[in-house]
């Protein structure tokens, strides 16, 4: 490369050797391009021991997988400091992004002039979240003057995981979201959910500004594939496995639970512009029904399990004892990808689980289910209505349970497990799924607007 010849750059702060979920769409988008031919430069976190200390999932043997042409730069964190209590109240109410925008920026901005100056760079690409990324990318592209496009796998002023300090808090974040989303020349979304959520959010903002790209697989699978779960009724034992996080904060939970007039000091401000209910996406209504099952048929005790894979969290622990499961439940703690495959290969369903959104659908699909899939076993969704439940039934990969319906939880999980299933896989509908497509069509976005 010479300078003169444009490059894209992505501006991924999470990316390889991370082994999350969100590294994967971007490494995927970045390979096509430069298997086309082109040079893209990315910008990500520097892997030292801040970083290990935030992201402990790190797999080495991801770096394999970038091809060659990739040019990368890393960029340390500034040490992160524990916060005191003055400091976290400001943090509640003035953070619009997340963190990183603070303990990032200084490092990020005295290092893109020489990154300027090395490659001639037309257009950043910026993939979310981290949300500050966002922020960073809009910096980026005025002082520049090079074309922003955001990814976003996910909702940024409407994410309601955890609650927003306050209805200020909320309408200043808002305003960031849309002064960065009015700057960019496109915006891609990983759902149509997602995408009308965005739309609605912005109805300021020209819709056809938003562009849907799903997240993708890149694995062959054999015509006329068939899914199998035998139940138990046919099994010796079954093993049920989830791999990744929940994304439950237990906490927060509680305080999205309590009327705000009961709340102590600044918690009664705390404002969540989007009501959902995160402990549907936890195991908790699957290990509900595991527990209630083996209570009413013991005789099953040593013959039903379950398997968690990633971390190791507090509060999962504490509910499987609040069920009684101890013996039933195993917790393997963070494995690299290639361990979660072969793992996962010797399980006999494997579960989903989606938050629930009041009045509305769920808007992620998140990347697991494609790593479900390349095992080619049955999935056994607890899912709310959205993109989720939708994936599951049309693609006929599995079998979906209403964590709902609390009446027939119980049969329904009976059901299931006792009597199992046999699917034949929809192709056509996983089709459109197909990475190579997708990348073309992202190529696309980026490079003809």
């Amino acid at each position: 490369m010479v300078k003169g010849d444009f490059q894209p750059l992505f501006l991924v702060m999470e990316f390889i050797p991370l082994n999350l979920a969100g590294v994967y769409r971007p490494l995927r988008f970045i390979n096509f391009l430069a298997e086309k031919g082109e040079y893209p430069i990315v910008i990500s976190f520097e892997i030292d021991e801040t970083v290990k200390k935030l992201y402990p999932n790190i797999d080495l043997e991801l770096n394999k997988q970038l091809h060659k042409n990739v040019t990368v730069y890393r960029v340390p964190l500034s040490i992160i400091t524990k916060e005191n209590r003055i400091q976290s109240f400001l943090n509640i109410y003035f953070n619009l992004s997340d963190g990183y925008r603070k303990f990032w920026k200084k490092n990020l901005l005295t290092t893109l002039p020489s990154i300027f100056e090395r490659h001639a760079i037309d257009k950043i690409i910026v993939t979310c979240p981290p949300f500050s990324g966002a922020v960073f990318g809009y910096l980026i592209s005025k002082k520049y003057k090079i074309d922003l496009y955001l990814d976003m796998r996910d909702a940024w002023s409407q994410l309601s995981m955890n609650p927003i300090g306050s209805r200020i808090h909320y309408f200043f974040k808002r305003n960031l979201e849309r002064k960065v989303l009015s700057h960019a020349k496109k915006i891609t979304t990983v759902t149509p959910q997602l995408k009308s959520a965005f739309i609605k959010n912005h109805p300021h903002i020209d819709s056809s500004k938003f562009q849907l790209i799903y997240n993708g697989f890149d694995f062959e699978l054999p015509e006329n594939l068939v899914v199998n779960f035998k139940g138990l009724k046919d099994s010796d034992s079954i093993h049920i496995g989830y791999s990744g996080s929940y994304y439950f904060d237990p906490i927060a939970y509680d305080q999205t639970q309590v009327k705000w007039w009961k709340r102590k000091g600044h918690r009664k401000f705390f404002y969540t512009p989007v009501k959902e209910d995160w402990s549907y996406r936890s195991p908790y209504y699957f290990l509900q029904s595991m527990s209630s099952f083996l209570k009413n048929n013991p005789q099953y005790k040593n013959r039903l399990y379950f398997h968690h894979i990633g971390e190791k969290y507090d509060w999962l622990e504490q509910m499987i004892l609040n069920f009684d499961l101890r013996e039933n439940c195993i917790l393997h703690g963070y494995l690299t990808r290639s361990e979660t495959k072969e793992l996962q290969d010797s399980f006999d369903l494997l579960l989903a689980t989606s938050e629930l959104v009041e009045g509305a659908e769920h808007y992620c699909l998140p990347s697991k289910l494609f790593t479900y899939i390349q095992s080619q076993k049955p999935i056994l969704g607890f899912v709310t209505d959205g993109i989720q439940k939708e994936f599951i039934l049309k693609s006929n990969i599995g079998s979906v349970i209403n964590p709902r319906a609390l009446d027939t939880l119980e049969d329904d999980f009976k059901n299931v497990i006792m009597e199992g299933f046999s699917n034949k896989i929809d192709l056509v509908y996983l089709s459109n799924f197909d990475n190579e497509r997708l990348s073309a069509e992202f190529r696309n976005v980026i490079e003809k607007n």
